[in-house]
């Protein structure tokens, strides 16, 4: 091989490895984005659950435009409710 052949390799090996750093640091940090999102969105579905449970009456198993009443027992059976209906088990 002639010493420009070598200096090509050379080259071509420095671009594809850098290449790869930069590809998985972008693939890092999508990644962590997906999982920030994925917890909004949660947040969101459990302060809407938590909206519904407010305007929802006492007869039907709401607060009755109160929040009293609501523990910590009660807002875990509402995360589970929420799971098992797919909105926060799938992320």
């Amino acid at each position: 091989m002639g010493q420009q052949q070598l200096l090509l390799v050379i080259l071509v090996t420095i671009i594809v490895g850098i290449a790869t750093v930069v590809a998985i640091n972008t693939f890092g940090s999508a990644a962590d984005s997906a999982n920030v999102d994925a917890v909004r969105q949660d947040m969101a579905s459990i302060a809407a659950a938590a909206q519904g449970y407010y305007m929802k009456p006492q007869m039907l198993g709401g607060g009755g435009r109160k929040f009293d009443g609501i523990d910590f027992q009660m807002i875990l059976h509402l995360l589970e409710r929420l799971m098992h209906a797919g909105d926060l088990g799938s992320k």
